[in-house]
């Protein structure tokens, strides 16, 4: 007896492996997001939807499966996919989303931070720099105090409100080369929260003594980069993150690859570098490190960026459900980023997280139309994180692409970043 075809696809399904995803859908920041349609594997299951917790259950999910973000009415968002996933418990970032917003992209929250520094050398002398920095899970800004050792400067995020951080402050005497020589004061003040429109003073800080160390090291950069761009912060606390030196090159005389800095010695303190080096098509390689003050003869490596294949440059009649390909790098995840121009500033339109050196996206019952979606024009570009060797690792947490949490310093990675590549779709207007 023959058994028909059908028949044995069939058997072959029920067969399969199943799994409940349970999972939450966040932004960079790491902040649950409510309410937003998430379709597992397209066409297999209908949209779920985020609790106030910002999570969702999807059961008999076969695996590998993909996941779409797909924005809700509220707050600014891309619609996010990630591709390949085994896992049954991922945290997913949807990029550019916020709780709470009144526009897109959203109005920053304000608050002003005033204070004076005592102790450490004193602050008449012009050889001496002192910095202060709020430093957040939501965002860190650094300011330089003035001549008298008072601070006051305006802060703004669009995370939460209100927020809560530490405030730390560091002092150093500078070499001919506007370098750090010698540390000479540092000090927190600790649970400082800030809230939309305050004015928070008196927020003053007692600097104690601190040690020099130093670190060196040499930069790895991709034949045909030029490193032009270097920066060595503390890294202290959970969050505390203070920028100390910023070096930039001129296109005619790039940075050289070895460094050495004198350092701060703060107990339980890192330090935080991070490179940058620029291809001749425009393309960019970053990599970080997190260094213990006393790191000699430290390795970092910038990864190279991949080429982009098609749609070519400034292509016409880009339609949706189009194939976007790029050639393959050496390690990490692919983020494609689509990006549309047309009557707002620049924003996500679609952010995808895959393993693949392809992605394209025909229409589906959950969109009105696949991607590219609507009237143009168009960039696109494709980033590899190196932090994330799968998919299944970058479902595991939030994701930030644009270095701008103090976390992001915390692991060594790269990101490279490919030239972006302009398109229209037939309905671009003139």
């Amino acid at each position: 007896m023959t058994i028909p075809a059908a028949v044995l696809v069939l058997a072959a399904a029920c067969g399969k492996d199943t799994i409940t995803v349970n999972g939450m859908v966040v932004n960079e920041l790491g902040i649950p997001l409510v309410n937003v349609p998430v379709v597992v594997s397209v066409g297999q299951h209908y949209p779920s939807y985020t609790g106030q917790d910002g999570r969702f259950a999807v059961e008999d999910v076969e695996t590998p499966y993909d996941v779409q973000l797909l924005p809700p009415v509220a707050p600014c968002g891309a619609w996010t996919f990630y591709q390949g996933l085994t896992r049954h418990d991922p945290v997913l970032t949807m990029f550019g989303a916020l709780p709470v917003a009144d526009t897109c992209p959203p109005s920053p929250w304000n608050a002003t931070v005033a204070g004076a520094l005592s102790g450490g050398a004193g602050f008449s002398q012009p050889d001496h720099v002192a910095r202060v920095a709020f430093c957040a899970q939501d965002f860190h800004s650094t300011w330089q105090a003035a001549a008298d050792g008072s601070f006051s400067s305006s802060a703004q995020w669009t995370g939460r409100d209100p927020v809560s951080g530490d405030l730390h402050a560091l002092q150093w005497q500078k070499d001919a080369n506007e370098l750090p020589s010698t540390y000479t004061g540092y000090g927190t003040r600790p649970a400082v929260v800030l809230t939309d429109g305050a004015n928070l003073t008196g927020q003053d800080i007692a600097l104690g003594s601190v040690d020099t160390g130093q670190v060196s090291g040499t930069a790895t950069v991709p034949a045909g980069y030029s490193l032009f761009f270097r920066t060595m912060a503390l890294r202290v606390g959970e969050h505390g993150y203070l920028s100390i030196v910023e070096e930039a090159s001129v296109p005619e005389s790039p940075l050289a690859p070895q460094f050495t800095y004198q350092v701060p010695q703060v107990p339980g303190g890192k330090i935080a570098v991070m490179l940058a080096a620029t291809g001749a098509a425009g393309e960019v390689s970053m990599a970080s490190r997190a260094l213990d003050p006393g790191a000699s003869g430290v390795s970092v490596a910038l990864p190279v960026a991949v080429t982009l294949v098609q749609p070519p440059a400034d292509a016409v009649d880009v339609m949706p459900g189009a194939l976007f390909q790029w050639t393959p790098s050496s390690g990490g995840v692919y983020v494609l980023t689509l990006i549309s121009h047309h009557g707002m500033s620049p924003l996500p339109q679609a952010v995808i997280v895959t393993a693949d050196t392809s992605f394209a996206n025909p229409p589906t019952p959950y969109e009105s139309c696949g991607l590219p979606c609507g009237s143009g024009p168009f960039t696109w570009g494709v980033s590899v994180m190196t932090l994330h060797p799968n998919v299944d690792a970058a479902a595991g947490g939030p994701v930030d692409l644009g270095y701008s949490s103090a976390a992001a310093f915390d692991a060594d990675q790269g990101i490279s970043t490919s030239t972006f590549r302009a398109f229209s779709t037939a309905s671009t207007p003139p």
